[in-house]
């Protein structure tokens, strides 16, 4: 921990004033424009660039700004466990009962953060209401750039998804990502498009995770 996780790390500014402290000491970049695309289903395309007098978003590396957000966290009282194994469930009347390396953990409350493969999320329901989405993406240092880009969300440049380019300090986040587990999203299509938004297909650290959605359509089993 702070593991990898498939995100450009922008935060606009309302993200930041709802932080109950100041996440300045890991943002690498901040914009008062923002591009953004439409890509039509017949290939037209539209792109247009906004522009305001404040700030609308800032940009960090996301395991920067995790590693940041825990180090917060542990600082302010949390206590923190990692485990290996979390091999069972059982909701109770008012509390949760977990397995975990073999012995038994009590608590009020579970929260099934742990991704598009959730282990909490097999343990506890059918899971028919989840379903996957897919994002790929990679790294353009600014030497391999004739200029710094304006930061953008290009829709419907993939399938039910987006393109992005986010600068940081000293590189160009770039990625691809749909929603829908039925588009296939690759390493030469997330180089097509750095070619296309950059001028450049030299990407570095290039990697795609799985994503997990449809919470919203989540009914709660158990009172």
């Amino acid at each position: 921990f702070p593991r990898m996780k498939p995100c450009g790390g922008g935060l606009t500014i309302k993200t930041l004033n709802l932080m109950p402290y100041s996440v300045g000491p890991v943002l690498e970049r901040a914009t008062t424009k923002l591009g953004m695309g439409v890509k039509g289903e017949s290939g037209r395309k539209r792109f247009e660039v906004f522009e305001t007098q404040g700030h609308v978003c800032a940009f960090a590396v996301r395991q920067e700004f995790d590693r940041f957000n825990f180090e917060q966290t542990v600082a302010a009282g949390v206590s923190f466990e990692q485990v290996k194994d979390l091999s069972e469930i059982d909701e109770l009347h008012n509390r949760v009962r977990l397995t975990v390396d073999g012995r038994k953990i009590t608590t009020r409350y579970l929260v099934g953060a742990d991704g598009a493969n959730s282990i909490v999320r097999k343990l506890v329901t059918k899971g028919s209401w989840f379903q996957r989405g897919f994002a790929i993406e990679g790294l353009v240092p600014y030497a391999a750039l004739g200029r710094e880009p304006v930061a953008e969300f290009y829709f419907g440049y993939v399938t039910n998804g987006y393109g992005w380019l986010f600068p940081k300090g000293d590189h160009v986040n770039v990625g691809i990502y749909t929603y829908d587990d039925n588009v296939s999203l690759s390493k030469d299509q997330l180089r097509a498009y750095a070619l296309d938004r950059l001028e450049t297909d030299k990407l570095e650290h290039i990697a795609g995770y799985p994503l997990g959605f449809g919470g919203r359509r989540y009914e709660i089993g158990r009172a």
